[in-house]
């Protein structure tokens, strides 16, 4: 029996710790598509919605404003074309916006459109254009290739549009929907064809001759698009001319002068899947062609090294492949994809057309992570990058420059339409601890760094429960503090670094767990990761 002092030291002896802190940090490795719900890793999220992996965490995306005002006419924004000159010797930048009804300047912001060119045919092809800024001893240029109406030029010197003048396909102009440089010398696609025709080197107009690509094709197919890859092939740097078909075929051709014999050698054959609708499929990423197809999205450089296309170590999409195939496959026959490098924001932006009834989605990927996400909410039928800065048309015949961290900023209307970036995750889910122990999250404290702190809700989620937030984020003013108007105690500033946040009470049970949060902001917004106190008990 135990005696009395024993018993006292028994009652004052303290309960053992029931609860344990955890930290899950930002999922940086971006959205993981391919992984089981169980095994995804702590660094890789279920979703990420307009929340890019980046340095330090994850970042709010910017918001986008209005460059210009509204293009009154056509069905929408369909491409957009920068003239950057380059030096001063040049004539002044210049940019212009095409749609249905015509091309328009859009250069000055703030400014009224313009419109410099009156499309003869205006239909729904009218407006998708190909196009190629080209220098030659006249003078600089912009060669253009419309889906519709065919081949005209920019001259800068008299700041005006023309018909091409092109001789050899029948009918010349019309037929021709796609135009590349290489190698100093023109090339264009005749539409719905295998062919290809080609100026002399240094010439925008005159007579073209005809290269015919079909009977090289293994799968069939029309010609989509010729890319000129600047690419070291092992014995120096080169431009390699690519060729892809709409069956999924791609040929690359080396050398210099078709017109020579033995000067213009095709260099191999690749299956790279079938490609979408539209001739932008692809775009030049710091030495490498990324192309879209159904495999997703493909590093050229790596498919003609010999690995196939559905090789993880090809498809620079293989992580969010699943999500990127079913947007291809249910959208592969509408135009509006879009292969964008966007380098000042260190992003790949696959642009897709707008599914009826759904969101405006892109997937986009952090080239300083290496890590994919999703853009929503923002109407960009078509991108380009002037004077550093990513620009896209909308389906209102608006032109939006992608900056600051407000959405829908549009001219005139003192911010009625503006809204917060609304934002989305859904981290892996995590055993912390035993697998086979049930577990209860008493409390989660979210870390953000930025501008102010977001408004969000966040909710622990159990077993692989992959439904969203359902509550809606609390709402918040996009007005900041104004110096000699607002109370220093009350009003919000911009340019405050937020540390530390309140814990939220959690609720639920099971045995693996992941974070749902759902926010909006409207500054610059950094999640760090997430604090958790959890207890756990019992097994299966």
């Amino acid at each position: 029996m135990a005696s009395p002092q024993e018993l006292a030291q028994r009652k004052a002896r303290g309960q053992p710790q029931a609860t344990q802190a955890a930290f899950t940090p930002a999922p940086q490795g971006g959205i993981n598509a391919i992984s089981g719900a169980g095994s995804v890793p702590e660094s890789d999220a279920l979703y990420l919605y307009n929340l890019i992996p980046q340095e330090y965490g994850v970042h709010v995306r910017k918001g986008y404003r209005e460059w210009c005002q509204q293009i009154p006419l056509g069905d929408g924004i369909k491409t957009i074309i920068p003239f950057n000159s380059g030096n001063s010797d040049a004539p002044v930048d210049k940019l212009f916006a095409c749609n249905s009804d015509g091309i328009y300047d859009v250069t000055t912001e703030g400014a009224v459109p313009v419109k410099v060119l009156d499309w003869p045919l205006k239909t729904d092809r009218s407006g998708w254009v190909s196009w190629h800024a080209y220098t030659t001893i006249a003078g600089f240029f912009i060669l253009a290739c419309d889906n519709e109406n065919g081949y005209y030029v920019y001259t800068a010197a008299t700041n005006t549009w023309a018909v091409g003048s092109i001789t050899g396909p029948t009918p010349a102009e019309a037929t021709l929907d796609f135009v590349t440089v290489w190698k100093n010398r023109v090339w264009f696609v005749q539409q719905s064809t295998a062919s290809a025709w080609y100026l002399p080197v240094g010439q925008i107009t005159g007579a073209a001759k005809e290269f015919q690509f079909g009977n090289k094709f293994k799968y069939g197919g029309y010609l989509k698009s010729l890319w000129n890859w600047t690419v070291d092939g092992g014995v120096g740097v080169d431009d390699y001319l690519v060729a892809i078909s709409s069956a999924g075929d791609m040929l690359i051709y080396q050398g210099n002068d078709p017109d020579t014999a033995g000067d213009f050698l095709q260099k191999g054959s690749w299956y790279m899947g079938k490609p979408t609708q539209g001739r932008r499929q692809a775009d030049d990423a710091a030495g490498d062609l990324l192309a879209l197809s159904a495999y997703g999205l493909i590093q050229c450089s790596k498919l003609i090294a010999g690995a196939a296309a559905q090789d993880s170590t090809v498809q620079l999409s293989y992580k969010i492949n699943p999500r990127i195939n079913l947007s291809v496959e249910r959208g592969n026959t509408v135009y509006g994809w879009q292969v964008k490098v966007a380098p000042l924001d260190q992003l790949v932006v696959v642009v897709t057309p707008k599914e009826p009834g759904k969101a405006w989605t892109q997937f986009v990927y952090s080239t300083t992570t290496k890590a994919w996400c999703q853009f929503t909410g923002v109407p960009m039928k078509c991108a380009e990058i002037y004077k550093n800065k990513l620009m896209f048309g909308s389906d209102t015949n608006r032109v939006f420059i992608y900056d600051g961290y407000i959405d829908n900023v549009l001219i005139g209307d003192g911010g009625a339409s503006a809204t917060t970036i609304q934002w989305e995750m859904l981290t892996g889910y995590q055993t912390y601890g035993d697998p086979a122990k049930w577990k209860r999250v008493q409390f989660l404290r979210p870390r953000f760094i930025g501008a102010e702190t977001p408004a969000y809700v966040i909710a622990a989620r159990y077993d692989f429960d992959l439904s969203p937030l359902q509550l809606p984020p609390p709402t918040f003013s996009t007005e900041f503090g104004r110096w000699d108007l607002s109370f220093w105690d009350s009003a919000r500033w911009a340019g405050d670094t937020i540390l530390t946040q309140a814990p939220t009470g959690g609720f639920g049970m099971g045995q693996h767990i992941a974070i749902a949060m759902r926010g909006q902001s409207a500054g610059q917004t950094i999640y760090l990761g997430c604090d958790l106190m959890l207890d756990s008990g019992g097994y299966l």
